[in-house]
């Protein structure tokens, strides 16, 4: 039985790699291979001299848990879970260990190699900041790697007990207590003798499985390892609909109350009813969360460019109109919801409003993201005094978000009245 289950693991990751053969060719042809490497150029020729012009009261251990904490606190698990597995597979619970050690088999190794990939890249600040301010005590890397290392591991075996965790709450709690100990043990290793840093990691390791053992938890939480599943293969899905068609996802809604609330002001009118649909599918849905991190991502390149004001201010500007571009891109899908759902023609709504609902809320948006990403690159750019980039490229941001409402609804009744 242990050999079929385990044959059936490795079918179902064959299929799953082999399906995303395909957009894996797309997504070459589509030249992202060589903008990954301008990147890494780029990237390399910045950190050399940030590297070089490192000033010797800089806080490099607490860089070093920023960056390395996430790494080390971010356990994946694949294991090729379905739905339907609740029904066929869960008779053979008590045999699924294998299944289950197969699949952290799996992820631990690329979670290994990117913590070391993190730390070597990060070294070099540390070895240019040699004496810790407090201690004196200058690290070496290879204990510290080990330790990191060894700290991965037991984040993967951490992991799985969260999983099966019963109550959400006491899993979150467990987790945020996690991420803190994780912080906390990489400060420390990067700036405590190894023998201080071991009996400091002790007793912090032996509290968290302390307080771990307290929840009820399940053998094997099945609808939690599904539910993970289902979100991996999205993402999977939704970086490739970047290159090509892809088969639909169920599309994964959440809370985000710091985006909800926006909702809450539209006047409950007939004909505010598709502009509050179209504000909460916005804000809870991936788009959301997407149109987030790119804003995110814009913001801080936009930052760098204007506070080098690099190529006299242009390169800013340029940069907060590509991502601004590339928002409205991503946020032009929100017209085609509601197109299709069947309550639309049970209850009286106001048809002929659904599409300048749909712009109103997509102008809303993009004028938000725009002011953000002027704010981040621009600003730095007026108080260095390359005023003629920050205007031209504010102008350009308003025609933007001006002009594309009225282009976009054009093109969806066009494709409607062909439909």
């Amino acid at each position: 039985m242990e050999k079929e289950l385990e044959q059936e693991w490795r079918r179902r990751a064959g299929a799953f790699y082999r399906s995303c053969m395909p957009y894996i060719g797309d997504m070459i042809r589509s030249g992202l291979p060589l903008v990954i490497f301008a990147l890494i150029i780029i990237g390399a020729a910045y950190y050399t001299d940030f590297i070089a012009n490192i000033p010797a009261d800089f806080p490099a251990a607490a860089v070093g848990a920023l960056l390395l904490t996430p790494v080390l606190y971010w356990s994946p698990m694949r294991t090729w879970l379905k739905p339907a597995d609740i029904v066929f597979l869960m008779p053979r619970e008590g045999a699924m260990g294998p299944y289950t050690r197969r699949s952290l088999r799996h992820t631990l190794p690329g979670g290994l190699l990117l913590s070391a990939a993190v730390l070597l890249l990060y070294w070099p600040i540390r070895a240019h900041v040699p004496q810790d301010a407090l201690t004196g005590w200058s690290p070496a890397l290879f204990p510290v790697l080990a330790a990191l290392l060894a700290l991965k591991l037991l984040a993967g075996a951490a992991a799985w007990r969260e999983r099966q965790i019963a109550w959400p709450a006491s899993r979150m709690l467990l987790k945020a207590v996690r991420l803190a100990l994780t912080a906390w043990l990489i400060y420390v290793w990067l700036t405590a003798h190894p023998l201080t840093a071991l009996l400091m990691t002790l007793p912090s390791l032996f509290l968290w499985w302390a307080a771990s053992r307290l929840p009820a938890r399940h053998g094997l939480p099945w609808e939690r390892l599904i539910q993970e599943e289902e979100r991996t293969e999205g993402r999977y899905m939704g970086f490739f609909g970047w290159f090509t068609d892809v088969p639909s996802q169920p599309s994964s809604v959440r809370s985000r109350p710091y985006f909800s609330w926006i909702a809450a002001v539209i006047p409950l009118r007939r004909r505010s009813t598709y502009t509050y649909l179209y504000s909460l599918s916005a804000a809870r849905t991936e788009l959301g969360g997407m149109l987030l991190r790119l804003t995110l991502i814009g913001m801080l390149c936009s930052y760098w460019l204007g506070d080098s004001v690099w190529l006299g201010g242009w390169g800013a500007a340029v940069c907060t109109l590509l991502f601004l571009v590339i928002a409205g891109l991503q946020s032009s899908a929100l017209v085609s919801w509601h197109r299709h759902t069947v309550w639309r023609h049970v209850y009286p709504l106001p048809e002929l409003e659904r599409l300048r609902s749909a712009a109103v809320v997509d102008r809303f948006v993009l004028a938000v993201i725009a002011v953000l990403l002027w704010l981040s690159g621009c600003l730095p750019l007026l108080l260095d005094g390359a005023l003629l980039p920050a205007v031209l490229a504010g102008a350009g941001m308003l025609v933007y978000v001006l002009m594309r409402p009225r282009r976009m609804l054009r093109k969806q009744l066009m494709e409607e009245e062909d439909d």
